[in-house]
């Protein structure tokens, strides 16, 4: 499991290919989905200076109407502003939920820029960017409900009619963590995070702010990074002294 939470692009640091008014980029920053920024036609870029080279490892673009037809989901990094021959491309991946992005970029530029075209949309929208490094979450235990609920509106007259306003479907799970460490360690290539790592999390985090997270990285296709939060009030860690291990459970609900 993967946590996408500390963000590094900032409203400061953005610019764009189109001609916008104040304010409107910010909309980029902003993990509620019902917000967007809109490209003037097809095509465009935006540019990101996260202000001093940083590692990146993710970068994920939610809340979108880029359809299948797209030609161009590409990030390119560099570390000046200048686009002619970047150190860093990447093409860029449509999850199921529509939204796009890619994983093990494992590049450091203070420069980065993502290009969109997509000419079965009059308008190109886009919503909320992060780009970041992954807090890499030990495994979970591998019995773990998926829940989908409805947020209908439904009403029975006494004749049994069924009278509905419809309304979104949203993701809930409930995740436990059987094994947490209080030192780094690697498992096929990643470096798995402490307990202290997730404690960072949770004291910057607190249950308030959306953040992405990656259930299965291996297992896209089947379940896309999903934005939301924990509406849990504390985090607890049972702790196993005579094993030197932790273990962990929390909550998660997907947010629009």
């Amino acid at each position: 499991m993967v946590f996408l939470w500390d963000n590094y692009i900032n409203n400061n640091g953005l610019s764009t290919s189109v001609t916008t008014n104040n304010g409107e980029l910010d909309s980029l920053t902003d993990p509620n989905l019902s917000n967007g920024f809109k490209l003037n036609g097809s095509t465009g870029w935006i540019v990101m200076d996260l202000g001093s080279s940083l590692p990146v490892t993710d970068f994920i673009v939610a809340g979108n109407n880029v359809t299948s037809g797209y030609t161009t989901l590409l990030l390119e990094g560099n570390d000046t502003d200048e686009w002619s021959s970047p150190s860093t491309s990447k093409n860029l991946d449509l999850y199921a939920n529509g939204h796009f992005g890619t994983s093990g970029i494992d590049s450091t530029h203070r420069y980065w820029r993502v290009t969109v075209t997509d000419n079965t949309v009059t308008n190109v929208q886009l919503g909320w960017m992060i780009m970041t490094s992954r807090l890499q979450l030990p495994g979970i235990d591998k019995r773990t409900d998926l829940e989908y609920y409805s947020n209908t509106d439904k009403k029975l007259s006494i004749s049994r009619q069924l009278y509905a306003d419809t309304n979104e479907v949203y993701f809930k799970g409930a995740f436990t963590f059987p094994m947490i460490y209080d030192y780094n360690y690697e498992i096929g290539g990643k470096t798995i995070c402490t307990r202290e790592d997730i404690l960072e999390f949770w004291y910057t985090n607190k249950g308030a702010i959306p953040f992405i997270m990656i259930v299965w990285e291996n297992d896209l296709d089947k379940f896309p990074p999903v934005v939301g939060f924990i509406p849990d009030k504390k985090l607890k860690f049972r702790t196993d002294s005579e094993m030197g291990y932790y273990s962990m459970g929390f909550s998660f609900e997907e947010t629009m």
